[in-house]
């Protein structure tokens, strides 16, 4: 599985939800993502995911067979915060 945080440079709420997720990469390198909306590879990559509100946060698991990108979205938080906790629990369930 992966993390993808969907983020950009004006948004209040991107700073302390990149805080949390960043403390959730230390534990597990190689399975975060950062995409900035406000670039052509993150604007595309937050269309593939319908992604409307910064941040976003999606867990993915990136083996599961889809048509579509966002079929693989196991959980996700839109416009706000992760909370650790719950993260961590989809990482080692």
């Amino acid at each position: 599985m992966k993390v993808y945080v969907f983020w950009k440079q004006n948004c209040p709420r991107c700073p302390e939800a990149k805080r949390v997720v960043s403390e959730f990469e230390a534990k597990h390198p190689g399975h975060v993502s950062y995409f900035d909306v406000d670039s052509l590879d993150g604007g595309v990559e937050a269309r593939l995911f319908n992604i409307l509100a910064t941040p976003s946060t999606l867990v993915v698991d990136d083996q599961k067979q889809a048509d579509f990108d966002d079929e693989k979205v196991v959980k996700a938080w839109n416009g706000i915060t992760p909370d650790l906790n719950i993260l961590e629990s989809l990482f080692t369930s």
